[in-house]
């Protein structure tokens, strides 16, 4: 069993078996000079853009770009890796 903390603080336990190796990518967003980045509702967090990458998948292109979309309404017109 493993025992870590969920989206609201508290300790749960899970099998082993549970838990998947999935590379991610989070990024943060500037936009005239102002960091954009997002609110968890249920917990009150801060959290930057981003998510799992299934593989094959284009980190710029195939995740971010969406992300970004989706949680800002925007659309990436530069983006870089560092």
């Amino acid at each position: 069993m493993i025992t870590c903390k969920n989206n609201f603080g508290k300790f749960v336990s899970l099998p082993k078996k549970k838990f998947v190796f999935r590379p991610s990518v989070y990024g943060f967003i500037l936009n005239e000079n102002k960091i954009c980045i997002c609110r968890n509702k249920s917990n009150g967090k801060i959290w930057f853009p981003g998510g799992g990458i299934n593989p094959g998948e284009s980190i710029m292109s195939q995740q971010m770009k969406p992300c970004i979309l989706f949680y800002f309404s925007m659309n990436a017109k530069r983006m870089k890796l560092f």
